[in-house]
């Protein structure tokens, strides 16, 4: 263990439960990115003779809460290592690790001690349970201990880490680090679609059922962990054979599949298969349902397609394999979407990562999409793995989605998750719309959604003229909706209906909600549904509301909203002070609407003090073509206070006006 511990910049770790895992991954301070060997290389005698003072670097990159633990009391409550490791394996990509633990602390001098001690051993127990080390120190693994004190002062923990061998412990020195960290690893992925053949009675016992499924996953672990397994690695025009035998086996090659040798390093394919460095995909949050490492710097995942040789090299004819039934049975198809993360270094061998890496990561989600299955078998399974980075290091995990989303055991599900992961309990952050994609981002701000309509247009504005104000701003992207878009003409009478889109299009971007933004049609028929408007409505070019905007929002996506309502346009800077805090806690688009008019209000900058506001407007009203500079210049997106540059007022003293304030959904 290192005297000295790199830790990623931005984290932060208050142990809900009262310990957390430490999350990471070691490098040797002699390897080197360039070596052909499959492993670190072995030190020099001069750094053999100080190995306690030049060991294997270790980077924390994330903070785990522990979930499960047995005891009863408090000096007996211990974690439950076997339901830790079992969810943790998949929750983590191979290739990082349990490096340590963290434990609560009052910071009491004579308890410090045995606080760090305490750590240092849950530590040594999980790893064991997930067959990383033997037992305290007697394989020459340290771990890091370490303490979260609360600080009174800032509310936030303060961190001090040890590294422990068993019986001993000894102060590390922090060094912060940023993304550059992951230069010399490479993110592969593999992804594998099953449809396992299931001959069942019509009358089946959960027995039955199991044992089928058992033997079809056992059959196909033995065939991944066999030397028929082989991996192809895609890159534009040519595909590499990766096998992890010493002895490449020129048969099992097409004539367009490219063979390397099993000891060629990943950093050695990296220039070929993966996009030049001046590309490496920055994963960080985006506007599209690809979420990412908002801290890190990853080059485009290295995509494995699995192969299995058949078993006999000579050719064969066709074969049927006879299977006995003792009564009718029909055939049941269990499908199953297994995809796996694995973070390598990239000195590792192609053979060796795949071998070491993604062939165990394959097994475990398997097994566990097994024990899914049979707990569901009175219905068809529809179990898939999915990849979430609301961390600085992406995360797996495995839903089954038969029920949809909103199925209360997968609700439950996700709470866990966010318990685990530290998350906050009253936003979406782990729903499918939430997975990566890890495919190739471009900038997320000021650019078209699938090439129909701008994204964010506020951002870049110049400042508005509010002397000494405090802005408050619409938290998260929208899709700016106004007159003539879908060559659908509603010039005159469809602003609240752009509005009512513009504020739908932030719920689905914020992953709220799946369902598409509606046509104006779909409004006035979900107005006539619930009994609001006259089947007369629909078709027609009736204007809307505030309040019919509030009916559709609670139809459709089951938001609740607020209205604000003012006797006139000379009264909206008396809002000020409820917009601004409608901004900070809630974040959503607001609409305004007043005569016949209607807008999307995206922020406020006010004074307190002094009263004076601009509103932060995006105006439906516009009619020309998806231009951002036409949108900025001609003033359909900025600040405008209640009285105009051209000395008129923005909003009229002799209309009443009614503000729509659509609330946050608490849910994940």
């Amino acid at each position: 263990m290192a005297k000295r511990l790199r830790i990623l910049s931005n984290l932060k770790v208050k142990p809900e439960t009262g310990v957390a895992w430490i999350v990471g991954f070691s490098s040797s301070s002699s390897s080197s990115s360039s070596s052909s060997s499959s492993s670190v290389p072995p030190p020099s005698p001069t750094a053999a003779a100080s190995a306690d003072l030049l060991p294997p670097l270790i980077t924390v990159v994330a903070f785990v809460n522990c979930l499960h633990f047995s005891g009863t009391s408090s000096s007996s409550l211990q974690p439950d290592y076997e339901e830790e490791a079992e969810d943790l394996r998949i929750l983590l990509p191979r290739g990082l690790e349990i490096v340590g633990a963290v434990v609560s602390s009052s910071g009491d001098t004579a308890a410090t001690k045995n606080d760090a001690t305490r750590a240092g051993d849950f530590a040594f127990g999980l790893r064991q349970e997930l067959g990383l080390a033997a037992n305290s120190g007697s394989d020459g693994i340290n771990v890091i201990a370490a303490l979260a004190v609360e600080s009174l002062s800032t509310n936030e923990s303060v961190m001090c880490y040890s590294q422990y061998d068993g019986s001993r412990l000894q102060l590390l020195e922090e060094e912060i680090v940023q993304e550059g960290s992951w230069r010399d690893t490479c993110l592969l992925r593999c992804q594998l679609e099953l449809s396992m053949p299931l001959y069942l009675p019509s009358i089946v016992t959960l027995a039955e059922y199991e044992e089928q499924v058992i033997g079809s996953v056992d059959s196909i672990i033995s065939n991944l962990k066999s030397s028929r397994a082989v991996f192809l690695f895609e890159r534009q025009g040519e595909t590499v054979l990766i096998n992890a035998s010493d002895k490449p086996n020129a048969k099992a090659a097409a004539a367009d599949v490219q063979q390397i040798p099993s000891e060629s390093t990943l950093s050695s394919l990296q220039g070929s298969i993966l996009q030049p460095a001046e590309n490496q995909v920055q994963i960080r949050r985006t506007l599209n349902s690809v979420l990412s490492v908002s801290h890190s710097s990853f080059r485009v995942p290295m995509k494995l397609i699995l192969m299995i040789r058949p078993s006999c090299s000579k050719t064969s004819s066709p074969f049927m394999q006879y299977l006995p039934a003792k009564s009718l049975v029909e055939l049941h198809l269990l499908r199953m979407s297994l995809d796996v993360l694995c973070l390598a270094p990239s000195h590792l061998s192609a053979a060796d990562a795949t071998t070491l890496l993604v062939v165990p990561a394959l097994c475990d989600q398997l097994i566990v999409m097994c024990k899914m299955a049979n707990k569901n078998a009175t219905h068809n399974p529809k179990v898939c793995a999915f990849h979430f980075c609301p961390l600085s290091c992406p995360i797996t995990t495995i839903y089954d989605l038969s029920y949809g989303e909103s199925e209360i055991a997968l609700v439950e599900h996700r709470k866990a998750l966010h318990h685990r992961l530290g998350l906050p309990l009253d936003r979406p952050m782990l729903r499918v719309a939430n997975a990566l994609t890890l495919a190739s981002l471009e900038s997320s701000s000021n650019h078209s959604a699938g090439g129909k309509r701008l994204l964010d247009v506020h951002i870049g504005l110049s400042a508005s003229t509010v002397a000494g104000g405090c802005q408050s701003l619409i938290a998260g992207s929208y899709e700016y909706y106004h007159y003539l878009q879908d060559r659908f003409d509603d010039n005159g009478w469809g602003c609240a209906y752009r509005s009512l889109q513009t504020i739908i299009s932030w719920f689905r971007l914020q992953h709220y909600t799946s369902i598409t933004v509606p046509t104006h049609r779909e409004i006035q028929e979900c107005l006539v549904e619930i009994g609001d408007k006259e089947a007369s409505f629909i078709g027609s070019q009736e204007w809307i509301g505030a309040i019919e905007l509030s009916f559709v929002l609670d139809k459709l996506l089951g938001v609740t909203s607020k209205i604000l309502s003012v006797r006139s346009g000379a009264e909206m800077p008396s809002k000020g002070r409820e917009l601004a805090l409608h901004f900070r806690t809630q974040g959503t688009p607001v609409m305004i609407g007043g005569g016949v008019l209607a807008y999307t209000l995206l922020g406020v900058d006010f004074n307190e003090l002094t009263g004076e506001i601009m509103f932060l407007i995006l105006d439906p009203h516009y009619t020309g073509g998806e231009d951002l500079k036409s949108i900025r210049n001609g003033g359909w997106c900025g600040w405008k206070g209640t009285i105009t540059t051209n000395g008129q007022q923005f909003f009229l003293a002799n209309k009443f006006y009614n503000l729509l304030l659509p609330q946050r959904p608490i849910t994940v």
